[in-house]
């Protein structure tokens, strides 16, 4: 695991690695709720670890690599995550359904990300 973070109600947890894969937590129970599978595209398939970059015009349904940062938004409907392939992923929480893919970054996401107390946009904060 590389990351992970709480909801604001302390209801659910969500927790990411290595291994491309999201998972959601009930914390009230300690059962897993949801996973998200890591994306193998067409595009990936034939390289080896740490060589899956995002595709660009690919239907986001996934992260194909490694994930390095979470944040949820206060109200606990909007999880973001970002990693080692490019791309921020935006996801709807409750139902744990890809919501957006926001390519187009230089290097990997390897900061934090948080969200601003509107919750209609959240913020890269990167650490020196």
């Amino acid at each position: 695991m590389t990351c992970s973070v709480a909801s604001f109600d302390g209801k659910s947890l969500f927790s990411a690695g290595k291994d491309g894969c999201i998972a959601k937590w009930d914390l009230l129970t300690g059962k897993q709720v949801g996973y998200i599978k890591k994306r193998v595209s067409e595009s990936t398939k034939s390289k080896g670890k740490g060589k899956q970059k995002a595709v660009d015009g690919e239907e986001f349904l996934g992260h194909s690599d490694e994930i390095w940062c979470l944040a949820v938004s206060d109200d606990g409907r909007w999880l973001v995550s970002g990693g080692k392939e490019k791309r921020i992923g935006v996801w709807n929480a409750e139902k744990f359904e890809p919501v957006k893919s926001l390519g187009g970054h230089k290097d990997s996401i390897t900061v934090s990300l948080c969200f601003e107390e509107v919750q209609t946009s959240f913020r890269m904060m990167k650490y020196f």
